[in-house]
């Protein structure tokens, strides 16, 4: 064998041991990428059997619990929500189901007369909602010039702004309002100076009025036992301008309260708690 086929020789040689080398790292990198992929696949697997097995446990335990669950799931996937959102509808849940189970480890006392009367107050709801709420609606923050005053001086929140289940037709949808249980025959006052736009009865908003005032604002007062004012009418804040009812759609008396921007149904409450504050 002369020099230059040897050399050829220890050049294959070489060539060969890198590509085994090369070889065997391909192969020791593919089975890392298995193993994670097998792990991964594995701890998916059991989180979604743990929280199946939670559900099914939740359903059976406390119905009630999970159809808070399942109702406060189907709002957070309507929209977009920030992380912050999410950890705070999930500890609401949490919490919700844990009050729950304390209060069924406690043996049950004879309800007082004030007891039995704010639940029915706070049963006091109805109306109807929007089955598609996406540009209608908004949770944003608002701002408005002229500060509100609230339409009622003394109430309960029966009901929240947001996704439910109606409690009249049993549809899920968004409610566009504040429901605000008091007695029949409070007076309702209007939440800012305006003239009356609207005012009549449907058999869903019941005895209603509507009042337009300035910065593209509209307020919407439904469910009242009579209304006191008339069309054109030009009412000053805190005027009374119906008494609360049990009108249209309605479990109990109560005011369903609307604050309209530009169009859009915002949350009363908002506006309310920065009174408040």
């Amino acid at each position: 064998m002369n020099e230059n086929e040897m050399n050829t020789r220890q050049a294959l040689s070489f060539e060969e041991r890198e590509s085994r080398r090369e070889n065997l790292k391909g192969e020791k990198r593919q089975t890392g990428r298995n193993e994670f992929l097998f792990k991964t696949v594995t701890a998916q697997f059991i989180v979604g059997a743990v929280i199946l097995a939670a559900l099914f446990f939740m359903r059976s335990a406390s119905p009630d619990s999970f159809e808070y669950f399942k109702t406060k799931f189907n709002s957070l996937m309507k929209r977009d929500i920030t992380f912050e959102e999410m950890a705070s509808a999930f500890k609401s849940v949490a919490a919700s189901a844990m009050g729950e189970n304390e209060a069924q480890e406690v043996t049950a006392e004879p309800e007082t007369e004030e007891q039995t009367e704010e639940k029915t107050t706070q049963a006091a709801t109805g109306g109807e909602d929007l089955l598609k709420a996406q540009g209608n609606t908004t949770f944003s923050p608002v701002f408005v010039s002229q500060s509100i005053l609230p339409p009622l001086e003394s109430y309960t929140v029966s009901c929240e702004f947001g996704y439910r289940d109606n409690p009249i037709s049993g549809k899920y949808g968004f409610h566009t309002g504040l429901d605000m249980a008091a007695d029949e025959g409070t007076p309702i006052k209007a939440a800012y100076s305006g003239i009356v736009t609207e005012t009549g009865y449907t058999d869903i908003r019941g005895n209603y009025v509507i009042l337009e005032h300035s910065d593209n604002t509209v307020t919407a007062y439904y469910h009242c036992k009579e209304v006191l004012c008339e069309i054109d009418d030009n009412v000053r804040q805190g005027q009374t301008i119906a008494l609360v009812g049990s009108t249209g759609w309605s479990t109990g008396p109560h005011l369903h309260f609307e604050v309209i921007i530009n169009g859009v149904h915002c949350n009363p409450e908002y506006l309310l708690n920065e009174e408040a504050d």
